[in-house]
């Protein structure tokens, strides 16, 4: 069997079972329900505007797949696992609802920021997961981290942190340009 990349601009409902993919371009919304999978095999996922997850079904993001994202993403309340090794491009916001978790199970870099109003899970200490941006933890979030988790900024607005907290890194992640320099004479006060 071999699997084309699925490229889409209409609803796609996942009622029942397990819906896999192999990449593709999508703007369209994605609903799975409770009891239903819907599985990211591998390829690149470019997810642009229009694109939305929805429902309270799982989403699989497996080995060697490649979110390209063009903007910010809401899972809701869906139960997103990033297992194996999975990438993330695009400098835009993921986030999701009370009701909602996120889990790596593999280490990852999230290019942009973070926005948890469900659950925030790194199960394995063996793991470190890198957020460049902020991660921001509503009142009705939690985060369970086993592992190492490093962030730009962060704020927790009220939410409930199990295990280790976040380690704010800051500039130190990132590189500074510095375009152009003026000197000016130094005068002697002296005289």
């Amino acid at each position: 069997v071999t699997l084309v990349p699925f490229n889409n601009s209409s609803a796609v409902n996942v009622n029942e079972g397990i819906l896999s993919l192999n990449g593709g371009t999508n703007s369209g919304p994605f609903r799975v329900e409770a009891g239903a999978t819907l599985r990211l095999n591998g390829g690149t996922y470019s997810l642009l505007p229009g694109v939305a997850f929805g429902g309270p079904g799982t989403l699989q993001i497996q080995s060697n797949s490649r979110l390209a994202l063009a903007t910010d993403l809401n899972f809701g309340t869906l139960n997103v696992l990033f297992e194996g090794f999975s990438t993330v491009t695009g400098p835009f916001k993921l986030s999701n609802s009370a009701g909602g978790a996120i889990t790596f199970n593999t280490a990852v870099t999230i290019p942009g920021s973070l926005e948890i109003g469900g659950t925030l899970a790194i199960p394995a200490t063996n793991l470190t997961v890198q957020i460049n941006g902020t991660l921001t933890l509503a009142p009705s979030a939690t985060l369970n981290n086993a592992g190492t988790l490093r962030v730009g900024a962060f704020q927790n607005n009220g939410g409930t942190i199990i295990g280790n907290a976040p380690q704010i890194t800051g500039l130190a992640s990132q590189s500074i340009q510095i375009l152009s320099l003026a000197l000016s004479p130094i005068r002697d006060q002296s005289a």
